[in-house]
């Protein structure tokens, strides 16, 4: 049977706002800061927002086109139930989830885009690739994710939640050294390519390799535009000692706290099949995403074990813009206020409800990672283009998984086998 490390991330510090007065002043200050400015500064509104070159730095640098470009967010959540689950990662948290600065630069359609995140105490490698484009095609080289997953392939800075669904993270699409090839017609797309398991931000990782493909089609019908898509991932020796865990955090980005893991498992390759679905009608928006997962396991337990996830939303934008797509993409975009704040209006708003699961449980490999059920629902108000400040509120149903165990022995209940959570979350969150 194979049971899940607690200590299988690093320590980090802990934070909590209630700890220090001046600590909650500057988590005050850093989240109406961006509204206070973008307030008295005039605001260009465009569907899909892009900011202008630099001045003279483009020219100077013999480029057709050039743009620093930069995003901070900042979390403060709490995740209840620290003492009942005997979990003093539990509670309330404060979290600078992203500090990126970048660039991006084209001349003759060759460009590239670098983004380095500071975040964490660490620095890393997010995009980080050369392309080539004749505005159809895009041939990409160097540290890119795998093409799966609408979520996964929205910007953060635009998708409905502070985190992304639980199964993106669980199955890991994260950056990799590789290719990929992409071609954008007017409602259809394609993306796939081959990348390595080695990141720019791990290179001492094993020399795998992942495969990946993406198809997404999007027709217009009557005022609505609909959204259809597939993708698959394969990867072949995904780590350098020969282990991979699955694992999700409790809807807020917390690493010490993973309510379902896996724990390390012997997996030799695994392969991800992911199915899409959409419609986007004015201002409402549905969307679901479900995808499968066959982890091929070595030793005593050997055979695919196979996991699962996805959710079904809803939202709505209440100030009467239209819910942002790219159809050319399959991608969820910027939305712009049509009355932004400062300008005679109070800017955009949107309502968001959301079914997301995750299964990391297979009891014929005797794998009990757990499974996860989030009842969510969220708003977002953006004032101007580039601010946004979001409130998730989260109900967690969770059955088996590691903190399960540790419940059993707390309350003397052997046969105890699920919990319950809430979480809420708010994010402060500009970019540039």
């Amino acid at each position: 049977m194979y049971s899940p490390s607690f200590a299988r991330h690093p320590r980090r510090p802990e934070f909590s706002f209630c700890s220090s007065r001046s600590c909650l002043a500057v988590i005050v200050l850093m989240m109406l800061a961006p509204v206070l400015v973008a307030a008295n500064r005039p605001a260009a509104v465009r569907a899909d927002p892009e900011p202008a070159d630099e001045d003279g730095v483009a020219a100077a640098m013999g480029l057709d086109r050039f743009k620093l470009r930069g995003r901070l967010q900042v979390d403060v959540g709490h995740i209840g139930g620290g003492a009942r689950l005997a979990d003093r990662n539990l509670g309330t948290l404060v979290d600078i989830r992203r500090v990126r600065l970048g660039a991006e630069g084209e001349k003759d359609g060759f460009g590239f885009v670098v983004e380095v995140d500071f975040a964490g105490n660490d620095v890393s490698v997010e995009d980080g690739f050369g392309y080539w484009t004749d505005g159809r095609w895009r041939l990409m080289v160097g540290n890119l994710k795998p093409a799966v997953s609408m979520e996964e392939q929205s910007d953060d800075l635009f998708v409905p939640f502070m985190e992304r669904a639980a199964f993106t993270t669980a199955f890991g699409f994260g950056y990799s050294v590789g290719a990929a090839v992409a071609y954008a017609g007017d409602d259809f797309s394609l993306r796939g390519g081959v990348l390595s398991t080695r990141s720019l931000n791990d290179p001492s990782s094993k020399e795998g390799y992942i495969p990946n493909l993406r198809l997404t089609y999007a027709p217009k019908v009557a005022a609505a535009r609909l959204h259809l898509a597939a993708s698959l991932r394969y990867r072949k020796r995904p780590s350098r000692d020969g282990t991979l865990g699955y694992a999700r955090e409790p809807q807020i980005h917390q690493p010490q706290v993973t309510l379902v893991d896996t724990g390390p498992l012997p997996v030799s390759r695994d392969l991800f099949l992911g199915v899409e679905g959409g419609v986007f009608a004015g201002p409402f928006y549905a969307a679901a995403e479900w995808g499968w997962l066959g982890a091929r396991l070595r030793g005593p337990e050997a055979g695919t074990a196979r996991f699962s996830g996805g959710y079904a939303g809803m939202g709505y934008v209440l100030t009467g813009e239209r819910a942002p797509f790219d159809p050319s993409s399959g991608t969820i975009g910027a939305l712009a206020p049509a009355h932004p704040l400062g300008k005679g209006g109070k800017g955009a708003l949107v309502a968001h409800l959301r079914f997301d699961r995750i299964d990391l449980d297979d009891s014929s490999h005797a794998v009990t990672g757990g499974r996860q059920n989030a009842f969510m629902a969220g708003a977002t108000w953006i004032p101007v283009t580039h601010v946004r400040l979001l409130v998730n509120i989260t109900h967690l149903e969770v059955h088996g998984g590691p903190t399960i165990e540790r419940l059993r022995l707390r309350t003397g209940n052997p046969a105890l086998r699920r919990f319950s959570a809430n979480v809420i979350g708010m994010r402060a969150q500009i970019h540039w």
